[in-house]
């Protein structure tokens, strides 16, 4: 597995563009992989763009199964340095996991819950997937995940706000802090379609209970919208 750290060349028109069309950016960053890799669940694609982060660069982290080619990109995508763009194999992090080490984490996510027959409101259609928006329920979506991920949160916080499990679950219904959309737009046999998310930003501690589920996990990512740039849960070291 390995992780790739783009810097973006934010003066590039078509980065713009892309920025503005998240079908537009995660075809671009397919561009790095094979034809034949067998799309995005072949390449095993994972990205996250982090803003404002390393030195005021626009940074794009990218996870894939195989080996990218960022020499596919064009040329006037990413800034010219001679750090950038930078690949890493993933393999030593990946032996090192075992359960009970603490890490600190970030993932942007599309913490949603599918319609159904019995609780489909006004104006929503069976197996239309809708925005999870109160704060108990984004995390209780993210306990979800971790308790069959392998791994349990320790310290939680919503786009930067820290959040207690006992306090958000007996907390009033409030929507909790809001990113900026994320759209784009998509063919489907010849007809467009406009794509729409709300992301959250987690961030926090998490222990690893079971190393399987949790190598499974980082690999294949965490909620939908995988393809446009969310999932991606990063860990690094807690100090």
């Amino acid at each position: 597995m390995y992780l790739s750290r783009l810097w973006l060349n934010p003066r590039s028109l078509q980065v713009q563009r892309a920025l503005l069309d998240c079908h537009l950016m995660h075809q671009r960053l397919m561009l790095a992989f094979p034809p034949d890799v067998g799309g995005r669940a072949g390449a095993g694609l994972l990205y996250r763009i982090d803003p404002n982060s390393q030195g005021g660069r626009l940074v794009v982290l990218v996870q894939s199964r195989v080996m990218p080619s960022w020499a596919t990109l064009p040329a006037e995508w990413l800034l010219r340095h001679p750090d950038n763009p930078r690949v890493i194999d993933l393999a030593p992090l990946l032996e090192r996991l075992t359960p009970g080490l603490r890490l600190a984490f970030r993932l942007r996510a599309n913490p949603t819950r599918k319609v159904d027959a019995r609780n489909a409101p006004e104006g929503e259609s069976v197996g239309q997937r809708v925005p999870l928006r109160q704060e108990r329920e984004r995390l209780a979506w993210l306990e979800r995940y971790a308790q069959r991920g392998g791994f349990v949160l320790e310290a939680v916080t919503i786009e930067g706000r820290p959040v207690q499990p006992a306090v958000v679950e007996h907390s009033p219904a409030v929507p909790a802090p809001a990113e900026p959309l994320i759209g784009g737009r998509r063919e489907v046999g010849g007809v467009a379609h406009r794509l729409t998310f709300e992301p959250v930003l987690y961030e926090g501690i998490l222990r690893i209970t079971d190393e399987a589920a949790f190598r499974a996990t980082l690999l294949n990512g965490i909620g939908p919208g995988k393809a446009y740039g969310m999932g991606l849960l990063s860990i690094g070291r807690t100090d």
